[in-house]
């Protein structure tokens, strides 16, 4: 840099005409419009899209429509035999609380009964007659044991001494 020379720099402003503002003004208008009319075919485009998107979801062909009425009668064939699996458990459940308390009942006659056997045998008089008939108490060498092999019976083939 030379001193005494003037450079322009810039902060200087460059004065405009009238005619040029004008012009650039027009083109900052045609800019615009250009934007705005590109951001409408955007917009409708987008829609045209979208609107084909949808009529393509809504228009379902005879095998999506076949297959979706076989998934439903299958699933209603399923539900209907787990429905009936299901009133057959039931059933089975009511007449097993059935048995079980017809059991109990007859459990309950079986005991009464023998507690009315017992209560009408007198044990002690029974002990008193065999004495008196001449039966007593096994002496320690008369007691003979047995080994047996199933435990749940014994098969006698003579007697026993």
């Amino acid at each position: 840099m030379a001193r005494g020379y003037y450079e322009p720099s810039s902060a200087a402003r460059v004065l405009e005409t009238e005619e040029d503002f004008w012009q650039s003004q027009r083109q900052r208008l045609v800019v615009e419009e250009e934007r705005s009319a590109e951001e409408r075919n955007r917009r409708r485009r987008r829609k045209q899209h979208s609107r084909r998107n949808q009529q393509k979801a809504l228009l379902m062909s005879r095998g999506y429509v076949a297959f979706l009425s076989f998934a439903v009668i299958i699933t209603c064939i399923t539900a209907g035999y787990y429905i009936k699996l299901q009133a057959e458990v039931l059933e089975h459940m009511r007449s097993i609380a059935s048995l079980e308390a017809s059991v109990n009942n007859i459990k309950f006659t079986n005991d009464a009964d023998e507690k009315r056997l017992y209560s009408v045998v007198d044990l002690q008089e029974i002990r008193d007659e065999a004495i008196s008939l001449g039966m007593g108490y096994a002496d320690p060498d008369r007691i003979v044991y047995y080994s047996v092999e199933h435990p749940d019976y014994m098969t006698q083939y003579s007697e026993i001494p």
